[in-house]
């Protein structure tokens, strides 16, 4: 009954190890799922949201997602499954019926679409499958542990009876599933009292509004609604590892939602990079298998239609050039220009190389290539986003985590620019080839010194820039240069060897559990997939390189690639603005006396920060009147803000503020009027700051003049260094000093 309403709603029906999967949560399991990128983990959390409206109960399903996009992006697929896609949905439910007959091929996919998410279908053709379950006790998968055992296929049978019965007498009317996001955009108190009412099925938000909006600390000491709670669900577990002692601290929190919410409550944690250390990680973090059963689920992350590539740049990262390569000829329209998304670790760098590739672009198809980062607008990320998908945008250039909401079925290539953790990259890896039909492939553009080269030992700095590396990403590289193939490694490594206590290993089962306590059900399923279809393209290894009949698949530049890039270099430093005649420089006789470096103190560099924050509000003013979806973090961040300030000694000994000297203070690339904006705006801090600092000169030369002789300080004499004493004390006893801290020094 499950996977036909599921059909009904989407369109498609569920494969066997999605319907397992929510099955287990609704039995009251702790469930860890690792499947690849694309393989509909998301579906899950629908699945568990249906089973309890086809027994016609209130039931709230919390999804615990990383970003508002991705948030969105999931509210925007249940509120209207298989209706026309919106540009954003705004966190509320949709108006229509969820059950909508919109073709498949309106919905923009064809009819056997493989994907299991929740936009297209899902097939596993060719595909055989065995499955291995372990206990705590040893025991294998016939054994009987209660409910959180696996049933049998009469059993199971007999349960859908039960639920297909059940939910023929509850349900009335077409079946529906309403979902909201929770975030800033949306959290006004109408929202808190439809979920309160139990309106919505899916809830998502991330953790920071979880544990700091005091609406929801109530939602969770409410009685009525801690009853309303079907369960807990994180997606994108992985992140709780990255993020959770650095970045988004209260990822590492989340604990304190379980013991808030309750123990009754189970939880799910779902990803596609779950590797041993990550895995222990996330299941330590969320206090898994301790209240409740636990199970777990391993499809691997092994995605056969997406090729491995790595490419050793010829070229300075900061040129962008390795990227040229990559634009077709001719190029004369935008299906010319394969849907790329691009990967890079910095914003500047995202629209740096998104500027300069548009400079080599027709003027019809500059439009086609757009930046994605955040700090634009909501928006602006929604409507490029579905742009994108739509296809009127082909290449799309992001940071990391920006991108990780993008969830396009038919991204071609996915470009990572740039040496990085392994993880990271084969998540953005699991962008491209999200329909199964397309033949998707990751470049992974890597920094020369990350190479081995067996003509000439690394220098000191290269040898400690490898050593920084993490293992799996320099086996990864150093394969694709060797007979080992890459996708066997990324496989082995993803593939998690839970070593925690209830997890039993090779040998025997782990110790420290007194015989006389009560065993916890712990299962842990491991799918091996045996794919019999003819074997593609696999990775950039030796081995594997088969018919590679492009350089991408050979991993080098061919010489006609080289030339390219050769000529559309030539062709930007044409358009781009010559460079100023650089004065004759005079020789140190004829040279002025260099003045004394002024300090900046801290009351000055928070005028200057005052000062910045006017400029970005009024140059932000003016941009919006243009373009609304623009954030002020477009015109500069507070990050860039702050590394400005630091640089004011530099602003200050300078004897005019130009845009090359904020370009030598800061790396900040923006539009000329914008940097025009600011150098007029600092040379007028400089002059007011030097306007400030003569004053108090001149009152003190004045002092010094008028004082009688007999209470003049006494002539400073020369130390044995050569400098005088006195001076610090003048300036104490007319209180001109103030104080400096080391950072006011130049």
């Amino acid at each position: 009954m499950l996977a036909d309403a599921a059909e009904e709603i989407f369109g498609y029906r569920p494969r066997p190890d999605q319907l397992r999967a929510a099955r287990k949560i609704l039995e009251g399991n702790d469930v860890f799922v690792v499947a690849a990128t694309g393989a509909g983990k998301s579906l899950v959390f629908a699945l568990v949201a249906i089973a309890a409206r086809l027994l016609g109960l209130q039931r709230v399903v919390i999804v615990i997602c990383p970003l508002k996009a991705l948030q969105m992006d999931q509210v925007r697929r249940l509120n209207n499954p298989r209706g026309a896609q919106t540009v954003a949905d705004r966190g509320t439910t949709a108006g229509g019926d969820c059950t909508a007959t919109t073709s498949e091929d309106e919905c923009g996919v064809a009819p056997g679409a493989a994907d299991t998410g929740m936009d297209h279908a899902g097939a596993t053709s060719n595909v055989r499958g065995r499955t291995e379950q372990v206990f705590v006790d040893g025991s294998r998968s016939g054994s009987e542990r209660g409910s959180s055992s696996p049933e049998s296929p009469s059993a199971s049978k007999e349960g859908d009876s039960e639920t297909s019965a059940s939910a023929t007498q509850t349900r009335k009317g077409p079946l529906c599933i309403p979902a909201v996001a929770i975030n800033e955009d949306n959290s006004d108190v109408e929202v808190f009292k439809k979920l309160r009412r139990g309106e919505f099925s899916i809830v998502y938000a991330a953790p920071e509004c979880l544990l700091r909006n005091n609406t929801f600390l109530q939602l969770f000491r409410d009685p009525v609604f801690r009853d309303m709670l079907s369960a807990i669900l994180v997606d994108e577990a992985h992140v709780i590892y990255q993020w959770g002692k650095n970045f988004r601290q209260d990822y590492n929190n989340l604990q304190t939602i379980r013991v808030s919410a309750g123990s009754h409550i189970p939880w799910g944690a779902f990803t596609a990079t779950a590797p041993t250390h990550i895995f222990e990680e996330v299941y330590t973090s969320l206090s898994m298998g301790q209240t409740r059963p636990f199970w777990g689920m391993d499809l691997g992350a092994d995605r056969p239609n997406v090729e491995l590539w790595v490419r050793r740049m010829e070229y300075s990262l900061r040129s962008f050039a390795s990227l040229f390569a990559l634009i077709p000829e001719p190029t004369n329209k935008p299906d010319d220009l394969p849907k790329t998304i691009f990967y890079f670790k910095s914003r500047k760098q995202a629209r740096t190389a998104c500027d300069l590739l548009r400079g080599l672009l027709p003027p019809h198809l500059k439009s086609c290539l757009y930046a994605f980062t955040a700090v634009y607008s909501e928006e602006y990320k929604s409507t490029v986003m579905e742009w994108f998908r739509t296809g009127k945008v082909r290449w799309l250039f992001c940071t990391d985590a920006a991108g990780m909401g993008c969830d396009v079925p038919d991204i071609v290539l996915v470009v990572v620019y740039g040496v990085q953790d392994f993880c990271d990259a084969m998540q953005k890896a699991g962008r491209a080839g999200r329909d199964p039909r397309i033949q998707g492939r990751l470049l992974w553009l890597v920094e020369d010194w990350v190479f081995d080269d067996p003509e000439s030992a690394p220098t000191k700095k290269v040898q400690e820039k490898r050593d920084a590396l993490d293992s799996a990403t320099h086996e990864f590289i150093r394969r694709s240069q060797s007979d080992q193939c890459m996708r066997e490694h990324m496989v082995n490594y993803l593939r998690p060897l839970p070593q925690l206590p209830g997890f039993p290993t090779r040998e025997h089962v782990p110790e420290g559990l007194a015989a006389e306590e009560p065993l916890q059900a712990v299962t842990w399923e491991v799918v091996v997939k045996e794919h019999t279809e003819p074997r593609r393209p696999c990775c950039s290894a030796l081995c594997c390189r088969r018919e590679a009949s492009n350089s991408i698949q050979s991993g080098q530049l061919c010489d006609m690639e080289r030339e390219k890039i050769a000529r559309l270099q030539a062709s930007l430093e044409r358009i781009s603005h010559p460079a100023l005649p650089v004065p004759d420089t005079p020789s140190r006789r004829d040279q002025p006396s260099s003045p004394k470096k002024q300090r900046v103190s801290k009351q000055e560099r928070e005028v200057l920060y005052e000062t910045l924050l006017e400029w970005r509000r009024s140059d932000w003013a003016r941009i919006r009147s243009r373009n609304k979806m623009l954030s002020s973090d477009w015109v500069m961040t507070d990050e860039t803000i702050a590394r400005l300030v630091n640089a004011a000694h530099r602003v200050v000994n300078v004897p005019m503020v130009t845009e090359a000297v904020i370009d030598s203070c800061i790396a900040w690339t923006s539009p000329a009027t914008v940097s025009a904006s600011l150098a007029d705006t600092l040379e007028e801090f400089r002059l007011a700051f030097m306007s400030r600092v003569e004053k108090p000169r001149k009152r003190q030369n004045v002092a010094q003049a008028v004082a009688p002789t007999k209470d003049r300080s006494p002539p400073r004499t020369p130390t044995r260094r050569g400098r005088h004493t006195g001076s610090g004390m003048l300036t104490a006893r007319l209180g001109l000093g103030g104080e400096h801290d080391e950072n006011d020094a130049v």
